[in-house]
């Protein structure tokens, strides 16, 4: 058994009671005792919570090894100590507590948050305090159970942090944050979707995700909603989504199941949808005017060397897409004509070394049919590392091989004879021109042939143009079987030709080809049925012996020529100085 101390004021009028002199301890014990049972008092020392017992006015009667652990207090000091002035912190209402108190007495458990204090150093907690009526030995008393929850509170606002977070990152981001359950009914919406699509929270209340989408779009929103129900992926979709003032926006839903409601995101991708629809139409368009021109865009890589090509390639060069034709700058190049290659490369790497502004080049590829397709190659580098170095190059080409055959048309009739098919006139005097330059660099000379056929009128009007016209077709063909085919062969009009006889390195050469066209010439010409012999005059000059520009040159070969006419015709002649 246990002798508790005797009865003091009611809680709210006690006052500190002074330590009880030592010779009138046991008569204040022996007034007011009560009697603990064993049991109890085992059950009473040994629970985690700090326990008190008081009287009815809030007199301590006793308190556990707990309770003095807790406020940092002995037995003897305890009995002492004041609810009210002792062990409550400033913060708390006392009223409050005189409230529980009543409730308490008249037989109502109650259960608190307070905060406490040690009366030896001030240091408050926060404790859960249990009160209950309970009699002993007929004598009512009030059980007080004390529980310390720091660390619960601790927790707690760790917990309001960061669910303050998550409310300020729900509000405050730019993006549609939504909760639904999983019905798709709306449940929280934070402030963006009235900036976004102007919907109150009042505007949402009752309703479904789907019913401000797109009609069309309504199935697929409901079929997403419930596969996210049924699943803890992410669950992404597109959609148009109508504003309060019934404009359209188009959305992306980033839908997630959070136990048994629906947490998502929505992303306003209008401004992208536009940008895309822009680049799909220009792409679009880029496509028409590439299949009207025929062009080609390629892409090269330039550290790989491995270069993309679209499918207008494939059609220029005549291979299939799938075989990946001309994949790399080196493949690229091996298909390039030999005599093509050169100025091919020179042009490239002018540019990407930024010695010019652009790359434009053409040349001749070999198609899968083994013939030559004239190509026009435009490109520019578009990217480029820290130091300048390229990385990446883009154009287009061109199959030019038609322009590039009118063109050879047109300069063939521009510069060539259509009876013989010889350079004419014009075509002469720039190659006579390019001969002069050529062999005064290399130091060399040439011999310049003016021919002249003798007789070819009387031909030509006895026998008809038709004949006149074998007989220079003749000529011609005699003419350039006599020579090398680096030497040219030209017509000059009517029955003029000449002949620019490169790289000789003594007179003595040119006279031996001289006396092997006379000779040919000597032999008959057949026209029909008619055999003829028709001779020719032949005057020379030598370069740079009889001159330095081409009238010099021409000049002293027709009169070398008109020479061999004056004498007889039938031969040749180099000119003479005074003859």
């Amino acid at each position: 058994m246990i002798i508790l101390p005797a009865k003091r004021d009611s809680l709210m009028t006690q006052k500190k009671v002074k330590k009880p002199l030592q010779g009138d301890t046991k008569d204040t014990k022996l007034k007011n005792k009560i009697i603990l049972s064993k049991s109890f008092l085992e059950l009473f020392n040994n629970v985690q919570e700090a326990m008190i017992i008081h009287d009815l006015h809030g007199k301590i009667l006793a308190v556990n090894k707990q309770f003095l652990s807790m406020f940092k207090t002995d037995e003897e000091r305890a009995f002492a100590l004041s609810i009210k002035d002792d062990l409550s912190s400033y913060t708390n209402s006392l009223d409050l507590l005189d409230g529980i108190w009543a409730d308490v007495i008249l037989g109502k458990p109650k259960t608190f948050e307070w905060t406490a204090k040690r009366p030896e150093d001030g240091f408050t907690l926060p404790v859960e305090v249990f009160l209950t009526k309970l009699s002993f030995s007929k004598r009512d008393v009030i059980l007080a159970s004390i529980k310390d929850i720091t660390h619960y509170k601790s927790i707690q606002k760790e917990v309001e942090e960061k669910a303050m977070e998550v409310e300020n990152f729900f509000n405050l981001s730019p993006d549609l944050f939504c909760i639904t359950d999983k019905n798709g009914v709306f449940v929280k919406n934070n402030i963006q979707w009235k900036v976004v699509l102007g919907y109150e929270p009042k505007d949402l209340k009752n309703m479904h995700l789907w019913d401000f989408a797109y009609e069309k779009d309504v199935p697929v929103i409901k079929e997403k909603i419930n596969e996210a129900v049924a699943s803890d992926k992410v669950i992404t979709f597109e959609t148009g989504y109508r504003c309060k003032d019934q404009s359209l926006k188009c959305l992306e839903f980033r839908c997630t199941r959070n136990n048994s409601n629906i947490f998502t995101v929505a992303l306003d991708i209008t401004e992208r949808k536009e940008s895309e629809r822009i680049i799909l139409d220009s792409k679009q368009r880029l496509e028409m005017v590439l299949y009207g021109s025929e062009m080609a865009i390629w892409d090269w890589d330039i550290p790989s060397g491995r270069i993309i090509v679209n499918e207008r390639w494939h059609r220029l060069v005549g291979t299939q897409e799938h075989q990946q034709a001309k994949s790399t700058i080196t493949e690229w190049e091996k298909s390039i004509h030999f005599d093509d290659i050169k100025n091919f490369n020179e042009r490239l790497n002018s540019h990407v070394q930024g010695q010019s502004d652009f790359f434009e080049c053409e040349y001749r590829v070999l198609n899968r049919s083994g013939k030559w397709t004239w190509i026009q190659s435009k490109g520019k580098i578009v990217e480029r590392d820290h130091s300048e170095k390229p990385l990446r190059m883009c154009g287009t080409h061109i199959n030019i091989t038609k322009r590039k055959e009118l063109e050879e048309k047109m300069f063939k009739m521009a510069h060539y004879d259509k009876l013989t098919g010889l350079p004419n006139r014009e075509l002469f005097f720039e190659r006579f021109s390019q001969s002069i330059i050529q062999h005064r660099r290399d130091k060399k000379s040439f011999a310049l042939f003016f021919i002249d056929l003798d007789n070819f009128k009387y031909y030509n009007d006895s026998y008809g143009h038709e004949a006149g016209d074998r007989i220079l077709v003749i000529t011609a063909q005699r003419l350039l079987s006599s020579v090398r085919k680096s030497d040219i062969v030209a017509r000059m009009g009517g029955d003029e030709f000449t002949i620019i006889l490169r790289n000789i390195s003594s007179i003595e050469g040119a006279s031996n080809v001289a006396a092997k066209i006379i000779d040919i010439f000597s032999k008959p010409f057949y026209i029909g049925d008619i055999e003829s012999t028709i001779g020719i005059s032949l005057g020379i000059s030598v370069f740079p012996k009889d001159g330095n520009n081409s009238e010099e040159l021409i000049r002293k070969a027709d009169t070398a020529m008109y020479s061999v006419k004056k004498t007889g015709k039938r031969g040749y002649r180099f000119y003479e100085e005074n003859k």
